[in-house]
């Protein structure tokens, strides 16, 4: 895996799928999660306004609980909650909501944090275990993808189903089933089985939700977040997504306008689109080696913010999963990887 990484550092792009792939370089990594094999999964960031080094990253080990991470890739706690699958957040009414889902309960549990000393407080011990949940929303079907936005000034969240086709949203606050939709409804002739979903987001500001569909097709598509009804298919095995389609990350340029990042798991990349109709392809690139830091493949999760951190990450951070953690050659643990947004700016030469 080193040797693929050095030899791709050596050249600006590399052409695969049709699609050009530009490279760029984690500056951070993190600590592994403990659990062995396929474990490390979705991050999430909470950028802190007030002092930004200062900025939490949750990850989440799906076979055991969530790890909090400093900007150094440092693990400031674990909580050993159960198979925590994805995670999200949002900052509402002056609180730090958390959601996560939980397969080893099959619920959706969610926390509310006071929005003060937030960085002291997930360096303590177990901090998730700490704190009483707000709620933990027993679903019906096998939970798998989760994610949470803020439609009409209500607190919402979409959580799809593992080796099913149903996708749901929710009125978190009111704990009320909004809206269940089959995923493949829509398609002509899709295969019995495999029609999964798990990667997904809430565009607040535009009110879409996008959903990653694996299984057979590995399909991108974009829904109304009130009603979940199909707005567009916007990517699939047959354009620019090779093997599954994972997580999805917005990044914000203005209140409205922006991208929609998608892991492309099978070649390794990270696909961005624009974000608004009709949410055109823009390229591709890939988290290569730099100084001692492996890159980053078989993607699973990704999580972007737009806020300046620092001077390391003046146009934002990104953060993505790393299947195959290479700790000097001997496979590790897997973790997740910093990247400057500017980075991806600068190569793929986006509109700033």
């Amino acid at each position: 895996m080193r040797f693929f990484y050095l030899i791709s550092f050596l050249i600006c792009f590399e052409t695969l799928s049709g699609k050009d792939i530009f490279l760029v370089k984690p500056l951070v990594e993190t600590e592994s999660v403990y659990s062995t094999g396929d474990a490390a999964d979705d991050p999430a960031v909470w950028v802190n306004s007030k002092n930004p080094y200062e900025s939490l990253v949750f990850g989440t080990d799906k076979q055991a609980g969530i790890h909090v991470y400093d900007l150094n890739g440092q693990e400031l706690s674990f909580s050993k909650i159960g198979k925590m699958n994805n995670i999200d957040l949002r900052v509402f009414n002056g609180s730090l909501y958390v959601i996560s889902s939980n397969r080893s309960l099959n619920t959706m549990d969610l926390w509310s944090f006071n929005n003060e000393n937030l960085f002291q407080f997930f360096s303590g011990p177990s901090p998730f275990s700490k704190k009483s949940k707000l709620s933990a929303i027993k679903i019906e079907f096998d939970v798998y993808g989760i994610c949470m936005g803020i439609i009409e000034n209500n607190l919402i969240a979409i959580v799809t189903e593992h080796d099913g086709s149903r996708v749901q949203s929710w009125d978190l606050l009111n704990q009320r089933l909004l809206k269940e939709v089959n995923i493949i409804e829509d398609e002509n002739n899709p295969a019995e089985e495999g029609n999964e979903s798990e990667g997904c987001v809430v565009d607040d500001q535009n009110e879409i939700v996008f959903i990653s569909r694996e299984g057979s097709d590995g399909i991108l598509k974009a829904f109304n977040a009130e009603d979940l009804s199909l707005i567009k298919k916007i990517d699939d095995r047959e354009g620019f997504i090779d093997d599954d389609p994972e997580g999805i990350a917005i990044y914000e340029t203005s209140a409205t306008e922006g991208y929609l990042l998608l892991s492309s798991q099978g070649d390794g990349t990270v696909n961005v689109y624009d974000r608004n109709y009709p949410f055109e392809y823009q390229g591709s690139f890939r988290v290569a080696f730099n100084k001692g830091i492996d890159g980053a493949s078989d993607t699973d999760g990704i999580e972007v913010t737009s806020k300046k951190i620092g001077k390391d990450y003046p146009r934002g951070l990104l953060i993505v999963q790393d299947g195959y953690n290479d700790e000097d050659i001997k496979q590790g643990n897997q973790n997740f990887k910093y990247v400057s947004f500017q980075d991806v700016i600068n190569n793929l030469k986006l509109k700033k």
